[in-house]
């Protein structure tokens, strides 16, 4: 085809040209990873602790109230009865912030401002799978730690 790519134009409309398909046309698209309510409560027993602090006045505060509504929930409570969500409710003017602990000893924080809730929970998501996948490889339980 030198340097032509191949023709599927009855399938796709490209800007580029009107009989070939142009790789610019593609926009890559990341699927997100999708966490299961069985996955969350299981990934849940690898946080010791979670440390939520904001201003309730303060507008920047969305996502540090949303992640303590969705951390306090029954769900995760009974999953991990270890689990320590302090919530720092202050009138301090100090930007919004989230800190995890896990059963390793590491910690992860977040500042509010920059993140959604929900993306927080997606990135200790990747943090637990990592951390569950090498106690599986070292033959340890989460439930013992």
């Amino acid at each position: 085809t030198s340097g032509k790519y191949l023709s599927i134009a009855a399938f796709f409309s490209c800007p580029t040209q009107s009989t070939f398909f142009h790789p610019s046309c593609f926009k890559l698209v990341a699927m997100p990873l999708k966490i299961t309510k069985e996955m969350s409560s299981h990934l849940i027993k690898y946080v010791r602790s979670i440390d939520v602090a904001f201003n309730p006045f303060d507008m920047r505060t969305r996502s540090a109230r949303e992640l303590l509504r969705e951390v306090n929930s029954e769900r995760f409570l009974q999953a991990n009865p270890k689990l320590k969500v302090n919530p720092d409710i202050h009138s301090k003017p100090n930007a919004p912030s989230v800190k995890f602990s896990f059963v390793d000893g590491t910690d992860v924080s977040f500042d509010c401002r920059e993140y959604l809730a929900n993306e927080m929970l997606m990135d200790v998501w990747r943090t637990t799978m990592k951390m569950d996948d090498d106690f599986e490889m070292e033959g340890k339980n989460v439930d013992d730690m």
